[in-house]
């Protein structure tokens, strides 16, 4: 075989392998991506149990371990099919979870309409739990907002039974 035989014969396997790996790859993301929807849907399927589980006297601990889903999660989900208490609460982990965040990033991450969260993100902001991130590089419409210290410290009062407000005793504000 003469030398530019040889360097086509290397060019051509080279291209050949590269083909190869990108097919295989593309694959493989192809599946993940199959994958990643059908996690969603199982996720929300067990967001629809969860108030039910729980109102059946399964514990939070429980449903965690016959899930896999992390307590966080799960008190996130149940904010996406609770009731105005566990909105609030799911919007408070959010916060300390999603930082920055816009608040139609936070409806999209509860899967709840905006029009529903802005009263509550409204009571977190009026009861010092939560404010605005100030940026003059953003859209006014797309302000992101922020978990205050009173917010961290009413998280980490809060009490799943009867919830919290920022007048509650249990927080130094």
């Amino acid at each position: 075989m003469d030398p530019s035989e040889k360097q086509v014969t290397q060019a051509r396997s080279g291209a050949v392998i590269r083909a190869l790996h990108v097919s295989g790859l593309a694959e493989a993301g192809a599946a993940r991506s199959t994958a990643l929807a059908e996690a969603d849907r199982q996720l929300d399927r067990i967001a629809r149990l969860l108030h039910d589980a729980l109102e059946g006297g399964v514990s939070m601990s429980d449903i965690a371990r016959a899930t896999g889903v992390s307590r966080q999660t799960l008190y996130e989900l149940r904010g996406r099919y609770g009731d105005t208490a566990d909105l609030k609460l799911a919007l408070l982990q959010a916060l300390a979870t999603q930082y920055p965040a816009t608040a139609a990033e936070l409806a999209e991450h509860l899967g709840r309409p905006e029009e529903e969260i802005w009263p509550l993100l409204q009571e977190l902001m009026d009861e010092g739990l939560a404010d605005w991130e100030l940026d003059v590089q953003r859209d006014d419409t797309k302000i992101p907002l922020y978990m205050t210290g009173a917010g961290l410290r009413a998280l980490e009062q809060w009490s799943l039974a009867d919830g919290f407000t920022a007048d509650d005793p249990r927080t130094d504000r």
